[in-house]
């Protein structure tokens, strides 16, 4: 009897346990960036342009022409005031700390990968943006709309695999 109190009490306490923390609900990804699959560099500069539509600051992929190392991303991605990612060939988006003090951007890419980058998300407004995408070393900048949030939106195998 006593044994039968024991494991009543167990399963009362897991299952208060489990009311108290309920698992929290999937994200779901709605919004991507990134090219799609067939589409040509052309076509997607096109489209990543046609993106760049408000003001507000907001989530945005930068492609580049080509890959780039630590001094040439970083140089790219100046105006922007956050990065959040970079996009290295072949595997998951690289998720990046903000420069820590005594520390500069260029130095946080260093230590995030030594592969060459074909890209990078970034948190900018508009204005900043433009001024990412007038340079020759970005082929083009995707922006997400004002209401995106970090973890709720999605990068495209295209840009992974780092084929445009």
């Amino acid at each position: 009897m006593r044994e039968l109190a024991v494991v009543l009490a167990l399963v009362a306490g897991f299952w208060l346990v489990g009311e108290a923390n309920p698992p929290a609900p999937p994200v779901l990804q709605g919004d991507q960036l990134g090219p799609e699959d067939g589409e040509s560099a052309q076509q997607y500069a096109q489209r990543a342009a046609a993106t760049l539509d408000h003001e507000e600051a907001s989530f945005a992929l930068v492609t580049f022409a080509r890959p780039l190392g630590p001094v040439e991303a970083a140089a790219a991605l100046e105006p922007a005031p956050r990065v959040s990612a970079l996009v290295v060939p072949g595997v998951a988006p690289v998720v990046v700390p903000e420069a820590s003090i005594g520390k500069m951007r260029i130095d946080v890419l260093r230590s995030a990968t030594a592969s060459p980058m074909t890209g990078a998300v970034v948190f900018a407004p508009r204005t900043q943006l433009d001024r990412i995408n007038a340079t020759d070393t970005v082929l083009a900048v995707e922006m997400l709309p004002a209401d995106a949030v970090w973890g709720a939106f999605s990068i495209t195998p295209s840009a992974t695999r780092g084929g445009v």
